[in-house]
């Protein structure tokens, strides 16, 4: 007996859709938005508080504002070699030794140095005050202030250094040349290699080093005589 199988595809009917757009010439402004995401950016990148202390760690609802935050160093347990300090605030400058300033958006907060004394024992500076090498680092200088007069400090602000611009003024190859030479190198290219002739120049510079035999003589560098 022959069985017959039929299979029955159904298609489904083909439907055109059409969308509707706006016409391409009308563009959303959003400079505003994207200048406040790159504040936020900016803002996160520079900032020196850690994890788990970010505003986001610890939300709080409205301000907090003290009406006289100076009464809050009688109650805030400030040890006796810190009351009535001085607090210097300023924002640190870029290191001579580095090109960047990443590490100059903050406020810190320093003390000045106390009395020190040589240890006899291995000549090191000694000091008595623990604040000596402390560094406390704050997102603004409002913030700095306000948590040095809750400390029952008294503040010094120091102000801001300007930056100087020294764009195609100072160059590497200043450490190593004078700025005359380069210029003379730039002018007349190799015509100024005879800056460099000295009467040495392509000879040896290997010398025999001091060497004391115990009999009194001592020989010179580059002398022939034997060891």
């Amino acid at each position: 007996m022959m069985m017959l199988r039929t299979v029955i595809r159904a298609r489904a009917p083909k439907v055109a859709v059409r969308a509707f757009t706006a016409a391409a010439d009308e563009k959303v402004d959003d400079s505003a938005l994207m200048k406040t995401i790159q504040d936020q950016q900016n803002a996160s990148r520079y900032d020196v508080l850690p994890p788990h202390a970010q505003e986001w760690e610890n939300p709080c609802v409205g301000e907090l504002s003290l009406p006289h935050p100076k009464e809050c160093a009688v109650v805030n347990f400030v040890g006796e070699w810190t009351k009535g300090r001085k607090a210097i605030i300023y924002m640190p400058a870029r290191n001579q030794m580095q090109s960047g300033d990443y590490n100059t958006h903050h406020w810190e907060i320093r003390f000045g140095t106390r009395q020190t004394w040589q240890n006899p024992l291995m000549g090191w500076t000694s000091g008595a005050d623990p604040m000596d090498a402390m560094v406390m680092k704050f997102n603004t200088k409002e913030e700095a202030v306000a948590f040095a007069q809750r400390q029952g400090w008294s503040t010094e602000v120091m102000p801001v250094a300007e930056k100087e611009d020294f764009e195609g003024k100072i160059a590497y190859s200043h450490n190593f040349l004078p700025l005359d030479v380069e210029n003379k190198l730039k002018k007349y290219g190799k015509k100024a290699a005879p800056h460099f002739k000295h009467a040495a120049g392509g000879h040896s510079h290997w010398v025999k080093t001091l060497k004391y035999n115990g009999n009194g003589e001592v020989v010179q560098h580059g002398g022939d005589k034997e060891y």
